[in-house]
């Protein structure tokens, strides 16, 4: 599938954007801006901006003054509510107003001052495997995955029983047909999926039954499924079992995200990261089982029963262990892309408070950047925490380095050390994004919280509006922290 916006009007005439992957696009007079018209009166700063996930493009207004008309229609930033700062705000949703934005089209045209882009949407598929088109009479290979001739004719036969990764740890299998284990390449993690979604039988109402895995309470729900707290039958090991919700499983979007679940669960092991301990597919459902963490406790909520914020000492305590595991993921290319409070479990089971960074199912390794990822929620907006996110990454998330993850966890930082975000937020979504594109975040001392002169400079270092500006990875981050605290 393919997004292609064409530009006429007095500059950058004829030029076009493609987009074969999930992405975005800011329009704007600011230099930042992918697509800048320089000159224009009539364009803001940063007059929109657009969020692809092909086929589908939405458009948000986030100009004040100048509104953008998508199809003859008129649409503008309305709808402004009271700033919101307070700790406790920090997870309330954020969606589009109405009227700041759009759904577009085959043909739609946005129009704004001298300037008209065209949107022409291609709805032919690509092949999971080697990208190659797929031919509009070739049937999807297995729940609407889509396969080209050849890589469908390489698929393993589907009756194919291999090893659960029970038996080769050398364990007691559980009773599964399961895939061909994950290999060093991602050709090998694609044919896995396919072989998941081939055992998944048609969705189950309620809470799915896992072969190998007693069910015991459910924990959470969300879009991307449900985590289930269990107990392994093989060792009575209790674990956090994540699934897929059943009428979701067989899209294209979960499956991407599903197999980078499971391809980076393989290749690395923290004291600091929530581990993956088994996966599979059974009873309508995907799901892997991880390490389990007592009480199911994180930062937001530790935050939310101390007030809004900790002694600065508790603060580095917490942050450098688990900057240690961030630091670990990095060495490895892998950007997590979504940390915020939330993802940061506590582990209380030892006697103090252990953090553990979770949920890496959006994060993706530097050497496969845009192949099959899915930036995009079910409403269409942009993946990431808006109150943690860096202006690169709602510019285009495509582009981010380790120094976006920097930038979110400075931002935790600020709110367990001040008990406020990193700006005084607009509850307007698309004036939200607004400020995470233009609007630098306030500096930590001023907002009145005593803490050394040293540890204020490097969270100010992490919150640079520029990534060059902050610490290059978490090992430097976690370095200067603990030397400015020594």
């Amino acid at each position: 599938m393919k997004v292609t916006l064409t530009v006429h009007g007095r500059e950058r005439d004829g030029e076009q954007f493609v987009f074969t992957e999930p992405g975005s696009l800011v329009f704007g007079r600011s230099s930042k801006a992918q697509c800048q018209i320089a000159n224009d009166p009539y364009v803001s700063r940063y007059q929109f901006l657009l969020l692809i996930n092909p086929p589908a493009v939405r458009l948000l207004n986030l100009s004040h003054s100048n509104g953008t008309t998508v199809d003859g229609v008129l649409h503008t930033q309305e709808g402004e509510l009271d700033p919101a700062s307070e700790a406790e705000t920090l997870v309330k949703p954020l969606t589009p107003q109405k009227g700041a934005s759009a759904i577009l089209r085959n043909d739609s045209e946005i129009e704004v001052g001298y300037t008209k882009i065209r949107v022409a949407v291609e709805s032919t598929a690509y092949c999971v495997e080697c990208g190659q088109p797929v031919p509009d009479d070739a049937a999807p290979a297995d729940n609407d995955v889509p396969l080209c001739t050849e890589c469908e004719a390489k698929r393993p036969e589907p009756e194919t029983l291999v090893k659960t990764r029970a038996e080769t740890r050398g364990k007691q299998p559980v009773s599964q047909p399961v895939p061909a284990p994950v290999g060093g390449k991602s050709g090998s993690v694609s044919r896995m999926i396919r072989n998941l979604l081939r055992d998944v039988d048609q969705p189950k109402a309620g809470v799915p039954k896992i072969p190998g895995y007693q069910i015991e309470k459910k924990l959470q729900s969300g879009g991307m499924g449900m985590v289930l707290e269990a107990r392994r039958v093989e060792d009575s090991r209790r674990v956090a079992v994540k699934i897929v919700r059943p009428d979701r499983a067989a899209s294209r979007e979960l499956t991407s995200r599903f197999k980078r679940e499971i391809k980076i669960s393989d290749e690395f092991a923290h004291p600091n990261i929530v581990s993956v301990l088994d996966f599979g597919a059974a009873n309508g459902v995907m799901w892997f089982a991880m390490e389990f963490v007592e009480g199911a406790w994180d930062m937001e909520k530790h935050l939310k029963k101390t007030g809004g914020k900790l002694p600065w000492r508790d603060c580095v305590d917490l942050m450098l262990p688990a900057l240690d595991g961030l630091a670990h993921a990095h060495s490895l290319g892998i950007i997590h892309r979504d940390l915020k409070p939330s993802n940061i479990l506590l582990d209380g089971s030892a006697g103090t408070w252990i953090p553990k960074l979770t949920d890496f199912g959006i994060a993706k390794s530097l050497e496969n950047a845009g192949l099959n990822e899915s930036i995009l929620t079910k409403r269409g907006v942009a993946m990431g925490t808006i109150p943690f996110m860096p202006p690169e990454q709602a510019r285009d998330v495509r582009t981010c380095t380790q120094t976006a993850d920097v930038f979110s966890m400075g931002a935790t930082l600020y709110l367990m050390l001040t008990g406020r975000l990193i700006r005084d937020f607009s509850q307007n979504f698309n004036e939200a994004i607004r400020q995470v594109l233009s609007g630098p975040p306030v500096a930590i001392l001023s907002r009145g919280v005593a803490i050394p002169k040293s540890l204020a400079a490097v969270v100010d270092k992490t919150l640079s509006m520029e990534p060059k500006g902050r610490y290059p990875h978490a090992g430097a981050f976690r370095d200067a922290l603990r030397a400015a605290c020594s």
